[in-house]
């Protein structure tokens, strides 16, 4: 998966973001800081909290509190959403001016 990709092609997004909706929020925070291109060490910084802290809350056994990954969100310029299982996710349309 690129970054570049999700950006040019619609088809691919829709996809992506659907099954990502699905995931569990450890997968999802590291997808979110994998598309900002932040490593554990520069994100947790900005979370002021320890990197190894921030590598269990994207590990999937783990079990934290969510306004712990609303923190991480909130830096990663995302948010938490309950989103409905039959919904589906499509990413925002370019603005051309």
């Amino acid at each position: 998966m690129t970054v570049e990709r999700l950006r040019s092609d619609p088809a691919f997004a829709e996809a992506f973001f659907d099954s990502y909706a699905a995931s569990r929020l450890p997968l999802q925070l590291t997808v979110l800081r994998y598309i900002e291109g932040l490593s554990q060490g520069v994100l947790s910084k900005k979370l002021g909290m320890k990197q190894a802290y921030l590598s269990r809350l994207e590990h999937e056994t783990g079990d934290h509190l969510v306004s712990q990954y609303e923190r991480a969100a909130k830096v990663l310029k995302a948010r938490l959403v309950l989103v409905p299982s039959l919904a589906r996710l499509q990413p925002r349309k370019k603005v051309t001016k």
